[in-house]
C-alpha cells in the first residue's frame, strides 16, 4: 500500500505535468499561427498566469494544504526546540 505522502507527490507531480501539457498546447496553437517560437512561450505563460500560483491553489483545493503546513510548521517548532531547548 502507497503512502499518503506519496500518493500526493504523485498527484502533484501528475498535475505539474498536465500544467506543462496545457502550456505547450497554447504554444503549439500560436506558432501554428504564426507566432515565432519564443515569443509563443513567452505569450501562453501570460495568457496561464503563475504556474506556481495555479498549482498552490490547486492543491489547497484538495483540501491537503492546511495539514501540510501544520506539518511543516510542527517540524520547523521541533528543529528550533532541539536547536535551542530552552
Amino acid at each position: 500500500m502507497a503512502s499518503p505522502t506519496s500518493v500526493r507527490r504523485r498527484l502533484y507531480s501528475e498535475l505539474s505535468a498536465e500544467i506543462q501539457e496545457h502550456l505547450e498546447e497554447r504554444v503549439d496553437e500560436l506558432v501554428e499561427n504564426g507566432t515565432p517560437r519564443e515569443e509563443a512561450v513567452y505569450a501562453a505563460r501570460r495568457e496561464f498566469g503563475n504556474v506556481a500560483r495555479i498549482e498552490e491553489r490547486s492543491r489547497e483545493v484538495w483540501g491537503w494544504a492546511w495539514l501540510e503546513n501544520l506539518i511543516a510548521d510542527l517540524l520547523f517548532a521541533l528543529r528550533q526546540l532541539r536547536r535551542d531547548p530552552v
